[in-house]
């Protein structure tokens, strides 16, 4: 006959006393409290804080309710506009691999007024980085003087008339196109 061990005996818990589950509780109560009042005194005093929630968020909220099934494309021409039209241009008529020479950026400011385009605070085609951004995987050259790429370009965008210098004679009445050097023979 086996013998029956029997069960072992229970441990007794140690109790937390309850006035340091109460101090803890306390603590963390007055922390929020705290931090909600922070953010508050922010939130009046730094005008970003205002801005970020009275314009970009309604703003963007309002424009997402009322075109629930816009693309991504269609977004961003709705929220950029001009600059976003001719990054999309460039986008369709190259390949990933492309490199392509724009108008100096002084000629981007004023194709950008002449359009009567809204301004982009550090933005829009002008912006060597903005470009890329918007572009990749395909690389933006400004001056061929200057750029280490510049060997390399195989395309140009013409953008308000700007760039068609470096083309023939067939290209001159073109506003806004993207021309293959290899095409043109250039």
């Amino acid at each position: 006959m086996s013998k029956k061990v029997p069960p072992p005996a229970p441990q007794a818990k140690q109790e937390v006393p309850t006035q340091k589950k109460g101090i803890a509780f306390h603590m963390n109560l007055i922390a929020l409290v705290v931090s909600f009042f922070f953010v508050l005194v922010l939130y009046k005093n730094v005008p970003t804080y205002q801005w970020l929630k009275d314009t970009l968020i309604k703003e963007n909220l309002k424009l997402i309710k009322k075109y629930p099934r816009l693309t991504l494309d269609e977004k961003l021409q709705a929220k950029i506009g001009y600059d976003y039209a001719v990054i999309k241009m460039i986008k369709d008529s190259t390949p990933e691999t492309a490199i392509v020479l724009l108008p100096p950026k002084d000629s981007c400011h004023k194709v950008r007024g002449l359009e009567k385009a809204q301004g982009l605070n550090g933005g829009g085609i002008a912006s060597k980085f903005w470009c890329e951004y918007y572009l990749y995987p395909r690389k933006v050259v400004y001056s061929l003087d200057h750029d280490p790429d510049s060997a390399k370009v195989d395309y140009i965008a013409v953008i308000g008339g700007y760039g068609l210098e470096r083309l023939g004679p067939e290209y001159q009445r073109t506003g806004y196109t993207v021309v293959s050097l290899k095409e043109s023979g250039k």
